[in-house]
């Protein structure tokens, strides 16, 4: 198998990860409307689902689309959970959590970077 295949696979998986918990979100803030946090009148959640949403198609386009999409997803998916992230870390509650108690953002956050991590190998690699 090609390495560059192989990272664009461990990258699909992780961000179909991301487009799970943020689709689930996502639907849960439809049906409660308090699931999550919003800016303006978009929930974060829908936010982050679509973001993630384009990096998984970032990985099924040839490569050099990887980095175009990827960021155009990426970019919102970082910046929200990073924010949210801090903002909970010294404000506290903001962010939904899950049945295990984690703050959804913090499992955002770390999921951007292993995904980050994933699209440079992936981009890199022959």
């Amino acid at each position: 198998m090609n390495v560059s295949i192989f990272f664009r696979v461990l990258l699909i998986l992780s961000a179909l990860g991301g487009v799970w918990g943020g689709g689930e979100l996502s639907l849960n803030h439809l049906h409660t409307g308090d699931s999550c946090p919003t800016l303006g009148p978009i929930p974060a959640c829908m936010l982050v689902f679509v973001g993630y949403a384009a990096i998984v198609i970032s990985a099924l386009l040839p490569k050099a689309w990887l980095t175009r999409l990827f960021f155009i997803g990426w970019t919102p998916v970082f910046g929200l959970a990073f924010v949210g992230a801090v903002t909970h870390t010294f404000i506290g509650d903001i962010c939904p959590v899950s049945v295990n108690g984690i703050p959804q953002c913090y499992v955002s956050f770390g999921l951007s970077i292993v995904v980050l991590t994933f699209a440079l190998l992936a981009k890199r690699s022959k």
